[in-house]
Protein backbone atom coordinates (compact mmCIF):
# COMPACT_ATOMS: atom_id res chain seq x y z
CA UNK A 1 0.00 0.00 0.00
CA UNK A 2 3.26 2.10 -0.14
CA UNK A 3 6.32 3.19 2.38
CA UNK A 4 6.39 5.85 5.17
CA UNK A 5 8.70 6.69 7.33
CA UNK A 6 8.65 6.20 10.67
CA UNK A 7 11.41 7.51 13.17
CA UNK A 8 12.58 5.63 15.53
CA UNK A 9 12.60 7.60 18.87
CA UNK A 10 9.61 8.89 21.14
CA UNK A 11 8.24 12.63 19.92
CA UNK A 12 9.60 15.39 22.61
CA UNK A 13 8.68 18.84 21.46
CA UNK A 14 9.75 22.32 23.73
CA UNK A 15 7.15 24.36 24.23
CA UNK A 16 6.75 27.28 26.45
CA UNK A 17 4.67 25.86 29.55
CA UNK A 18 1.86 28.27 28.87
CA UNK A 19 1.19 26.82 25.94
CA UNK A 20 -2.25 26.36 25.31
CA UNK A 21 -3.56 22.94 24.99
CA UNK A 22 -4.61 22.52 21.81
CA UNK A 23 -1.36 24.02 20.38
CA UNK A 24 0.17 21.86 21.88
CA UNK A 25 -1.70 19.42 20.28
CA UNK A 26 -1.53 20.92 17.05
CA UNK A 27 2.47 20.52 17.71
CA UNK A 28 2.45 16.75 18.25
CA UNK A 29 -0.03 15.93 15.48
CA UNK A 30 2.69 17.84 12.76
CA UNK A 31 5.30 16.02 14.45
CA UNK A 32 3.80 12.91 13.58
CA UNK A 33 2.69 13.60 10.38
CA UNK A 34 5.05 10.65 8.34
CA UNK A 35 6.98 10.76 5.36
CA UNK A 36 6.58 8.61 2.25
CA UNK A 37 4.31 7.26 -1.03
CA UNK A 38 1.17 5.53 -0.68
CA UNK A 39 -1.14 4.06 -3.08
CA UNK A 40 -4.05 6.49 -4.66
CA UNK A 41 -6.80 4.28 -3.44
CA UNK A 42 -9.28 5.76 -1.39
CA UNK A 43 -10.31 2.70 0.03
CA UNK A 44 -6.79 1.81 0.94
CA UNK A 45 -5.57 5.33 2.42
CA UNK A 46 -9.25 5.21 4.71
CA UNK A 47 -7.93 1.69 5.53
CA UNK A 48 -4.78 3.32 6.75
CA UNK A 49 -6.43 6.43 8.50
CA UNK A 50 -10.16 6.62 8.96
CA UNK A 51 -10.27 10.67 8.48
CA UNK A 52 -7.43 10.58 5.50
CA UNK A 53 -10.79 11.44 2.86
CA UNK A 54 -11.95 14.59 4.99
CA UNK A 55 -8.32 15.57 7.24
CA UNK A 56 -5.62 13.30 7.44
CA UNK A 57 -3.49 13.81 10.30
CA UNK A 58 -0.75 10.57 9.84
CA UNK A 59 -0.42 10.13 5.98
CA UNK A 60 1.31 12.22 3.97
CA UNK A 61 -1.50 13.88 1.59
CA UNK A 62 -3.44 16.85 0.82
CA UNK A 63 -7.26 16.22 0.69
CA UNK A 64 -8.73 19.67 -1.69
CA UNK A 65 -12.09 21.19 -1.13
CA UNK A 66 -13.00 19.47 -4.19
CA UNK A 67 -11.60 16.46 -2.37
CA UNK A 68 -9.24 15.94 -5.05
CA UNK A 69 -6.05 13.83 -2.99
CA UNK A 70 -2.26 15.05 -3.31
CA UNK A 71 0.74 14.84 -2.07
CA UNK A 72 2.63 11.50 -1.24
CA UNK A 73 0.29 9.02 -3.80
CA UNK A 74 0.97 7.29 -6.90
CA UNK A 75 -0.94 4.75 -8.63
CA UNK A 76 -0.03 0.73 -8.31
CA UNK A 77 1.87 1.01 -11.67
CA UNK A 78 4.11 3.97 -10.68
CA UNK A 79 4.98 2.20 -7.52
CA UNK A 80 5.97 -1.22 -9.34
CA UNK A 81 8.23 0.88 -11.51
CA UNK A 82 9.47 2.54 -8.53
CA UNK A 83 9.79 -0.53 -6.67
CA UNK A 84 11.72 -2.28 -10.15
CA UNK A 85 14.01 0.70 -10.35
CA UNK A 86 14.87 0.67 -6.04
CA UNK A 87 15.33 -2.71 -6.56
CA UNK A 88 18.32 -2.43 -9.65
CA UNK A 89 20.00 0.74 -7.82
CA UNK A 90 20.56 -2.06 -5.02
CA UNK A 91 22.13 -4.67 -7.37
CA UNK A 92 23.95 -1.98 -8.62
CA UNK A 93 25.20 -0.79 -5.47
CA UNK A 94 25.84 -4.20 -4.07
CA UNK A 95 27.48 -5.33 -7.58
CA UNK A 96 30.04 -2.15 -6.43
CA UNK A 97 30.88 -3.00 -3.22
CA UNK A 98 31.86 -6.87 -4.10
CA UNK A 99 34.17 -4.86 -6.37
CA UNK A 100 35.48 -3.15 -3.61
CA UNK A 101 34.30 0.32 -4.77
CA UNK A 102 33.95 1.86 -1.18
CA UNK A 103 34.06 5.86 -2.30
CA UNK A 104 32.82 8.56 -0.59
CA UNK A 105 29.88 9.81 -2.83
CA UNK A 106 27.78 11.80 0.22
CA UNK A 107 24.78 13.70 -1.28
CA UNK A 108 23.97 17.59 0.42
CA UNK A 109 20.64 19.82 0.70
CA UNK A 110 22.92 22.38 2.04
CA UNK A 111 25.92 23.32 3.89
CA UNK A 112 24.34 22.03 7.62
CA UNK A 113 22.39 19.40 5.85
CA UNK A 114 24.77 16.77 4.14
CA UNK A 115 25.00 12.79 4.34
CA UNK A 116 28.19 13.15 7.13
CA UNK A 117 26.78 15.18 9.31
CA UNK A 118 25.93 12.26 11.22
CA UNK A 119 27.92 9.57 9.31
CA UNK A 120 29.58 7.32 11.67
CA UNK A 121 32.66 6.96 9.66
CA UNK A 122 33.32 10.51 8.91
CA UNK A 123 36.48 9.76 10.89
CA UNK A 124 37.45 7.05 8.65
CA UNK A 125 36.50 7.76 5.52
CA UNK A 126 38.44 12.11 5.73
CA UNK A 127 35.85 13.34 3.30
CA UNK A 128 36.52 17.12 3.01
CA UNK A 129 34.14 18.61 0.44
CA UNK A 130 36.51 20.50 -2.09
CA UNK A 131 39.91 18.72 -1.78
CA UNK A 132 41.49 16.90 -3.98
CA UNK A 133 38.51 14.73 -6.18
CA UNK A 134 36.30 15.43 -3.02
CA UNK A 135 32.78 16.79 -4.34
CA UNK A 136 29.42 16.56 -2.30
CA UNK A 137 26.53 15.83 -4.46
CA UNK A 138 23.80 18.55 -4.36
CA UNK A 139 20.50 17.34 -4.22
CA UNK A 140 17.43 20.06 -5.22
CA UNK A 141 14.02 19.61 -4.78
CA UNK A 142 12.37 17.61 -8.19
CA UNK A 143 8.66 18.16 -8.85
CA UNK A 144 6.38 14.98 -8.85
CA UNK A 145 6.10 14.88 -12.48
CA UNK A 146 9.95 14.80 -13.26
CA UNK A 147 10.42 12.25 -10.53
CA UNK A 148 7.82 10.28 -12.50
CA UNK A 149 9.37 11.23 -15.59
CA UNK A 150 12.64 9.79 -14.66
CA UNK A 151 11.34 6.63 -12.72
CA UNK A 152 9.68 6.44 -16.40
CA UNK A 153 12.40 6.89 -17.95
CA UNK A 154 14.36 4.53 -15.91
CA UNK A 155 12.13 1.92 -16.30
CA UNK A 156 11.92 2.04 -20.21
CA UNK A 157 16.09 1.30 -20.20
CA UNK A 158 15.68 -1.93 -18.01
CA UNK A 159 12.83 -3.41 -20.23
CA UNK A 160 15.13 -2.63 -23.49
CA UNK A 161 17.79 -4.03 -21.74
CA UNK A 162 15.98 -6.68 -19.63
Amino acid sequence: AGVLYVPARDVVKRADRAIPPDKLEKQLRDELRRTGMLLSDPEVLCAMEHSALESPCYLPIHVGKEGNISGGIATAAQLGKLGRYVEKLLHEIARELSQGNIDADPCSHGPQDNACTYCEFASACCFEDGRGSDRMRPIGKVEPDAFWQFVEKKAGEEEAHG
